[in-house]
């Protein structure tokens, strides 16, 4: 690893690598601030980082973010990224991918402690995390994403607002609702089997769809206000079926058969499911399984019946099967 002096020069500043030519303009600054209204033409796009923090980050990802934010399918990824993480001409990244990559750097980034990303990555975490940021935001606004209904698309900018939650939690509530729009303009908030989808295709759309109501309850929750995104009737997508990414391709014609232990997908399937329970109480036109009325038309009996069933769920499909000698099953 190289020195981790800073070299100056006129023109950028580079450490271990990295130019931050991008980063250190404040009149660049200021017009990523206005994300997403900004245009991809108005400041020149960050750059990339070297070929082996380009590795390192990929394996960060997957190692901190993927396993706590499973909204992506990690073979279909690992084969559409891996020629540009070893790649040294970075001009000809398609715009869906460059977004893409540059969601998995800020993510991964901001996933590390302030040591940890020194000693890996040879710079320090926050200006790292500014650069890719700045770098997805220029990239999704390349991309077109407020006309688009990719799917590479859609999944940077999720991971784009789960990350900025940590660090700037006001803007990602504020675009929760609009990325909602964006997923409802192509169906992917209504169940995949009524739009006839194939199995992978409908995964990731819940993927997409829950990730993003989740973050909606808690940065609502954050700012004192009701998540208005969980009333919205018209969301009747399922939550995830409880699978190894394995377990799916994206030329599966056949369903898979839900597994009973623990997944790459139990986190995510069992938040879901505690993100439905909010919907329950948030919205009184929805009735819950295997009941006729809604729980605010409830009885006392009736309500602690309810709850009986839920916690016995929740006991039978996910207490159960959690160790707590691994550590993310003992904190699910």
């Amino acid at each position: 690893m190289q020195s981790n002096d800073l070299n100056n020069d006129d023109e950028s500043e580079t450490f271990d690598g990295e130019d931050f030519s991008v980063s250190q303009d404040s009149s660049i600054e200021s017009v990523f601030s206005n994300f997403p209204l900004q245009s991809h033409t108005a400041a020149q796009s960050p750059t990339h980082p070297p070929i082996a923090n380009r590795q390192k980050l990929w394996l960060t990802f997957t190692e901190n973010v993927d396993p706590i934010t499973k909204i992506l399918h990690i073979p279909t990824v690992t084969a559409q990224i891996t020629g540009w993480l070893t790649s040294e001409d970075m001009t000809t990244v398609p715009k869906s991918l460059n977004a893409l990559l540059f969601a998995i750097y800020f993510s991964a980034v901001s996933s590390l402690e302030e040591d940890v990303c020194r000693e890996l990555l040879g710079c320090e975490r926050d200006m790292l995390a500014t650069k890719y940021r700045m770098g997805v935001e220029h990239a999704l606004t390349a991309a077109g994403f407020l006309n688009t209904d990719d799917l590479v698309v859609m999944q940077s900018l999720i991971i784009y607002l789960i990350t900025l939650r940590h660090t700037a939690p006001r803007r990602s509530w504020t675009l929760c609702p609009l990325a909602f729009r964006l997923l409802q303009s192509f169906g992917a908030h209504r169940d995949g089997a009524s739009l006839k989808l194939v199995t992978y295709e409908s995964e990731m759309h819940k993927r997409l769809c829950w990730h993003l109501l989740m973050l909606e309850c808690g940065a609502a929750e954050d700012s004192g206000c009701d998540p208005t995104l969980v009333e919205i009737s018209s969301f009747t997508a399922l939550p995830p079926l409880n699978l190894n990414d394995s377990d799916l391709s994206a030329n599966m014609d056949v369903e898979p058969v839900e597994r009973t232990g623990w997944t790459d997908s139990t986190l995510l399937t069992m938040l879901a499911e505690v993100c439905q329970l909010w919907r329950l109480s948030c919205d009184y036109r929805l009735c819950p399984e295997e009941a006729s009325k809604p729980l605010s038309s409830m009885t006392e009996p009736e309500k602690r019946e309810f709850v009986g069933r839920v916690m016995s769920k929740f006991e039978d499909r996910y207490m159960k099967i959690c160790s707590p000698l691994v550590p993310i099953q003992w904190v699910s």
